[in-house]
């Protein structure tokens, strides 16, 4: 009986371990949430975050230039020089040491500079990936939409196929249908299988890649609150035209931003390599404490204190011309940024014209996708009845089905594209904050 009770609890444990350990998490996902998840919890972007973060530490390490350095020096020595002068085997010594550069030539202020133009840099490009990830997190998201309506619309052509093949077998019962017809609407049944598993498939991997993109773990579950509707992105943009949008583009793109502020970061290497050729001069002071003994015991009454000060002037006079090719580098450096400026300038204004012009083919499409739709609908409906009615043929049928799921099919992706290629045009223009500053 005993034997049997544990087997019983064993069990019961084991089950509970296994409701326990499947417990997973389910997200409700709204637009608005997944700008927000892909903001605060993508991994690149905060990985381009610990960068900025750096470029902030560069920044004040180069302010720590200008301060003076203090060390501490502590020293044992055997020497056979000091022994003449000083007849004993041990010498002890322990300094203080401060050392202030005073010039170095502009090198210190080029850096900094620098330093602080690359930080302006890495800000804009956080900025410019941040809407970055936020644009492919929302296509992800309309691809889980689409995905899943596409699903549905297999899903019905599935079933339109069947019901079809049905009523033909039962046609050609009664003597009204041929062999050929049933094998046509057969055929037609079994091409919608494979089409609906391949779009479940989709479902699986676009919702995976949104968790990636989302950081959610792979196990947990999402559920999509929004449905395949129109969206209107472009509030305040939507009656803009081309030229505006090209203007706004060099505006408030955040590429532009970031390759300016690297222009002006190469500006400042010239001037780095500029102070090569002039003197350094350090103030040096320190206080230092000797002591002298043939024991290693010594005492701090035995250490006698001395101080100094000093200034050193070091002046570079050749070094086989590589300072006046760090020059001539500096200078290629500066020529090259200023094409990548221009390059840049030119990348983003295409950048908007191709968007704006995806913009508008979706907008414009998505009208005649809809009159498809209709008019598709209507000539299935027709064509069920006129079959019924003996007045056209099976293979009519099966064309006015294949036409509707087609038409259905086209316009869940023009849905998809309009709202897709809405986000693209206003991160073409630098603004696609707009949607999460509302």
């Amino acid at each position: 009986m005993k034997a049997q009770n544990y087997k019983l609890l064993l069990i019961l444990l084991f089950i509970s371990g296994i409701l326990f350990g499947s417990e997973v998490n389910v997200i409700e996902l709204s637009w608005i949430d997944v700008a927000d998840f892909a903001r605060y919890d993508n991994l690149s972007l905060k990985m381009t975050d610990y960068d900025y973060k750096t470029s902030e530490a560069e920044v004040k390490k180069a302010w720590g230039s200008f301060l003076p350095s203090l060390d501490y020096q502590w020293l044992w020595s055997d020497d056979e020089l000091t022994q003449v002068q000083m007849p004993v085997d041990n010498m002890f010594m322990h300094s203080l040491n401060l050392s202030l550069p005073l010039f170095t030539g502009g090198a210190r202020y080029a850096n900094l500079k620098m330093q602080q133009h690359l930080k302006k840099s890495l800000a804009a490009e956080l900025k410019g990936a941040e809407s970055e990830v936020v644009l492919q997190s929302l296509q992800a998201y309309y691809g889980v939409i689409l995905a899943g309506s596409l699903v549905d619309v297999y899903q019905e052509a599935m079933e339109l196929a069947e019901r079809n093949l049905r009523h033909v077998e039962s046609f050609k019962q009664v003597g009204t249908a041929t062999e050929l017809a049933v094998m046509q609407a057969r055929t037609r049944y079994f091409e919608t299988i494979p089409q609906l598993e391949s779009a479940r498939n989709q479902q699986k991997l676009a919702e995976n890649q949104l968790k990636m993109l989302l950081n959610i773990a792979l196990e947990d579950s999402i559920l999509i609150t929004g449905t395949m509707i129109e969206q209107e992105f472009l509030g305040k943009y939507s009656k803009t035209h081309l030229e505006e949008y090209k203007l706004l583009a060099r505006e408030n793109r955040a590429e532009l931003e970031q390759i300016k502020s690297q222009n002006k970061a190469v500006g400042q290497q010239k001037l780095l390599a500029c102070s090569q050729f002039m003197p350094q001069i350090v103030l040096t002071a320190s206080r230092s404490f000797y002591a002298y003994n043939d024991d290693w015991w010594i005492n701090s009454d035995e250490f006698e204190a001395f101080n100094s000060v000093g200034l050193v002037v070091q002046m570079p006079l050749f070094s086989g011309g590589s300072r006046w090719y760090d020059v001539k580098q500096a200078n290629y450096a500066k020529k090259k940024m200023a094409l990548a400026v221009d390059l840049t300038t030119d990348q983003i204004e295409l950048e908007a014209e191709q968007a704006y012009y995806n913009y508008i083919d979706a907008r414009d499409n998505l009208k005649s996708q809809e009159e498809a739709l209709t008019t598709s609908e209507e000539s299935l409906r027709l064509a069920n009845l006129y079959y019924e009615e003996g007045m056209v043929t099976q293979t009519e049928v099966l064309n006015a089905q294949l036409s509707y799921t087609q038409n259905k099919v086209a316009l869940t992706n023009g849905i998809f594209n309009y709202n897709t290629s809405q986000l693209a045009l206003l991160q073409a223009i630098g603004d696609l904050a707009i949607i999460w500053n509302k």
